[in-house]
C-alpha cells in the first residue's frame, strides 16, 4: 500500500498510518485493503485501560494480537501498557503485514510479525494475553484460543455478529451458539450473555474455567475480557452460572431460570459480567479520545456489577402497564424507598436492574402517574 494513500491518526499516545475509511457507524467494510474501523477506538481505549489494570507490567508477558490489521491495538498495548511485553502481531493479509511494519517503525516499537491463519498460530505456541477481534463471529477461534492461553492468562474477544446473538437471525444463533435468542428490548444483554455462556462452555471442554473481568455491549459489537483458570472442578463451577431467561410480555415480568422452560431463551451466562476490583483500578487517561464516554460507562459498570441478569425498560413497562413512563431517576428512587436495589445498566439509557417484583414496580408507576 502506497504511503500517500494512508492517513495518520493518533489514539492515546500512539500514532498510526491507516487506510482511508468510510465515515459511517457500524462494523466497517471487509473489502478494505487493510481493515481499520475508527468506531472501535472506544474498545481499544478500554483494552489499554483494562490491561494496564490487571497485567503485571514488570514481567515479560507474551501478548498476541491475533488479527492485527494495521497493528494499532497491539502497538498501543506495548507502547501504553508496558514496553517489557513480548508482542506478536499476526495477520493473514500481506498488505496488513506491510502496514504493520510501517507502524512499528513509526512508534519505535519492536514486535514479532506473523502471517498465518490464526488457528495455525494458536496451535503452535502459548500466550499470556490473546486478543481475538475478527470481522463477524469469533466462534471458529475459541477452541484453539483456550488451548493457547496460559494458566491465569487473559482472553480479549470481540464479536460483531449481533444479528444472530440478538435474535434477528435465530437459526444462525442456534447453529453457531447452540442457543435460543430473543429479539426484544433486552436483546443486547441476552446476546451478550449468550456469547459469554458459549465461551464458558468452550472453556469447559478443556477442563478450563473463565472469570469475567469486563463484558460489555457497545455500538455494533460485544467485547469481553475473561481470565482463564485450569481444573475440572473450576470448569464445573463455571457451568453452574449457566441458565435461561424468560419474559412475560403481558405482565412485564422477567425471570432467570436454572433449567429450561418452554418459551425461555438461552443458555445464558447468569453470573456477573464485571470484576469490581479490576474496574476500580482502570485509569481513564487524558489522552484517550473517548475518555468522556469511557468515564460514563465505567461508573455504570461498577453500579450494575452485582445486579441480577436482565433488566427492565421504562418505556416497555409503560406499554405493559398502560400508563406514561415516569422519568428513570424517579423510578429508581421510588423502588429504593421500598427497600429494593435499583441501578442503571449500560445496555440501555432507559433500562434499570432491580430485585423488586414486577407488581411493586407497577405500583411505583401508578403512584408516580398520580402526581
Amino acid at each position: 500500500m502506497r504511503s500517500h494513500m494512508l492517513e495518520e491518526i493518533t489514539e492515546g499516545s500512539t500514532v498510526c498510518l491507516v487506510p482511508p475509511y468510510p465515515n459511517t457507524k457500524g462494523p466497517g467494510s471487509s473489502k478494505m485493503t487493510v481493515f481499520y474501523n475508527p468506531n472501535m477506538e472506544f474498545a481499544r481505549d478500554i483494552t489499554v485501560g483494562v490491561l494496564s489494570a490487571i497485567l503485571d507490567k514488570r514481567r515479560k508477558l507474551k501478548i498476541l494480537d491475533g488479527m492485527a490489521a494495521t497493528g494499532i491495538r497491539g502497538i498501543r498495548i506495548k507502547k501504553e501498557v508496558s514496553n517489557r511485553f513480548e508482542l506478536v502481531l499476526n495477520d493473514v493479509n500481506p498488505n496488513a503485514i506491510k502496514l504493520i511494519k510501517k507502524n512499528l517503525d513509526l512508534n519505535n516499537i519492536q514486535a514479532r510479525i506473523e502471517q498465518k491463519n490464526l488457528n495455525e498460530l494458536l496451535a503452535s505456541e502459548v500466550f499470556d494475553y490473546i486478543d481475538i477481534d475478527p470481522f463477524g463471529s469469533a466462534v471458529e477461534f475459541l477452541d484453539m484460543g483456550f488451548q493457547a492461553i496460559k494458566r491465569n492468562g487473559i482472553l480479549g474477544i470481540t464479536t460483531t455478529d449481533t444479528s444472530a446473538l440478538c435474535g434477528a437471525a435465530p437459526k444462525v444463533c442456534i447453529r453457531r451458539y447452540l442457543a435460543h435468542a430473543e429479539n426484544n428490548y433486552m436483546c443486547h444483554e441476552i446476546g451478550l450473555r449468550i456469547f459469554v455462556g458459549y465461551v464458558a462452555r468452550c472453556a469447559a471442554k478443556f477442563d478450563r474455567a473463565i472469570k469475567p473481568i469486563l463484558c460489555f455491549s457497545a455500538d455494533h459489537y460485544f467485547r469481553i475480557f475473561v481470565r482463564v483458570e485450569n481444573g475440572a472442578k473450576k470448569a464445573d463451577n463455571t457451568l453452574s452460572y449457566l441458565g435461561y431467561g424468560k419474559y412475560n410480555r403481558q405482565t412485564g415480568e422477567i425471570r432467570t431460570l436454572m433449567n429450561y422452560e418452554h418459551g425461555a431463551f438461552g443458555p445464558l451466562w447468569l453470573g456477573t459480567l464485571f470484576d469490581v476490583d479490576a474496574l476500580s483500578r482502570i485509569e481513564i487517561r487524558e489522552n484517550f479520545n473517548t475518555k468522556k464516554r469511557l468515564s460514563k460507562y465505567l461508573e455504570i459498570w461498577k453500579e450494575e456489577a452485582n445486579a441480577e441478569a436482565l433488566f427492565y425498560d421504562t418505556n416497555e413497562l409503560g406499554k405493559v402497564f398502560h400508563c406514561s413512563p415516569p422519568p428513570l431517576e424517579r423510578v429508581l428512587s421510588s423502588i429504593r424507598m421500598l427497600g429494593y436495589y435499583a441501578v442503571h445498566t449500560h445496555i440501555s439509557p432507559n433500562g434499570f436492574k432491580t430485585n423488586a417484583p414486577v407488581q411493586h414496580i407497577k405500583s411505583v408507576y401508578e403512584m408516580l402517574n398520580m402526581k
